[in-house]
């Protein structure tokens, strides 16, 4: 049950990756410019640096349309907005459809957020960016691994499917994940599964005090693993909700329930829903509700209570 503690550090960027430039007159430079008549095209090369209000693009070679308002660039592509940072080995600038594509192992860096993927496209207009293939999230000690992932700033969402969170010692699998930012929701749906390699670093957090007896501090120490259909996370409220053929089993023992809701200000866990609490010994606790707090180490069941346990035989 350790393991809802573990779910209340979601990150994503709370903004659009790259967004129209500002109104300003376009410049470019470079080492060399030639402008080709025929096709209507400057051709650019060495030390380019373009400059589109307040877009800024940087590279080694670069072609601009001047009526399709279409820039090509190549080499070591640099394109910096504010706090965010592109970079590619090309990047397509279409000005009159507002869309932007970048290929050859982007990265896209903003707010101490990094996102890698095989492409990357931004709908400028309409304020959507699309990671395509292999995409990696990264943010602190936090990774989203998934095959595609769509952030729409006007919606204030992003969705990806088949996603895995990882983190030391926790990995976080699901079907589909959405985002908002904005509200600070997260949202984790189908075959929702989390694997936690040991709830120590609660302690070293300030999370829970140290247990004080052997037997309290290998259950910390142990392996557990949550099952459920579905799992939502509140980051402003510090609240995890877990839905929907929810298990939880840890070092022999194990806790079933319609739904469960981890409460970190209040270090409150509540279960609910035909709750069983089954320990190794084969003692067994059964309720419509079962309340534990980690605040002050206590276990509250009410509704329907049954407690089945073994009588050890005297001498």
């Amino acid at each position: 049950m350790l393991v809802l503690l573990l779910l209340l550090t979601p990150t994503a960027a709370r903004g659009q990756a790259l967004q129209m430039p500002a109104a300003g007159q376009g410049r470019l430079r470079a080492d060399h410019v030639r402008y080709d008549a025929k096709s209507k095209a400057y051709l650019a090369e060495g030390g380019v640096r373009l400059t589109l209000g307040d877009v800024e693009v940087r590279a080694q070679r670069l072609r601009l349309e001047h009526e399709s308002q279409i820039a090509y660039v190549f080499g070591e592509v640099t394109v910096r907005q504010g706090d965010t940072t592109l970079s590619a080995r090309t990047v397509t600038y279409d000005l009159t459809r507002k869309m932007a594509r970048a290929l050859g192992d982007p990265m896209l860096s903003q707010g101490g957020i990094t996102v890698r993927a095989d492409q990357m496209e931004f709908d400028l207009e309409k304020r959507r960016t699309f990671f395509l293939g292999a995409v990696r999230i990264a943010h602190k000690d936090v990774t989203v691994n998934t095959a595609e992932m769509r952030y729409d700033a006007a919606a204030g969402e992003a969705v990806a499917p088949d996603v895995v969170v990882t983190q030391p010692g926790r990995l976080v699998r699901a079907h589909r994940l959405r985002y908002l930012p904005e509200a600070g929701r997260l949202e984790l749906d189908g075959g929702v599964i989390v694997e936690q390699e040991s709830g120590e670093h609660l302690v070293q957090e300030g999370v829970i005090e140290s247990p004080r007896d052997d037997v309290t501090q290998r259950l910390l120490a142990s392996r557990a693993v949550l099952t459920c259909d579905r799992l939502v996370i509140l980051t402003e409220e510090r609240t995890a909700r877990a839905e929907g053929n929810l298990t939880v089993k840890q070092q022999g023992r194990s806790a079933s329930a319609s739904a469960a809701v981890y409460a970190d200000r209040e270090r409150r866990l509540t279960m609910t829903g035909d709750v069983v609490l089954l320990d190794r010994d084969g003692s067994r606790l059964r309720a419509d509700v079962v309340v534990i707090s980690l605040a002050d180490e206590t276990v509250e069941a009410t509704g329907n209570v049954v407690t089945e346990f073994a009588l050890k035989p005297g001498r």
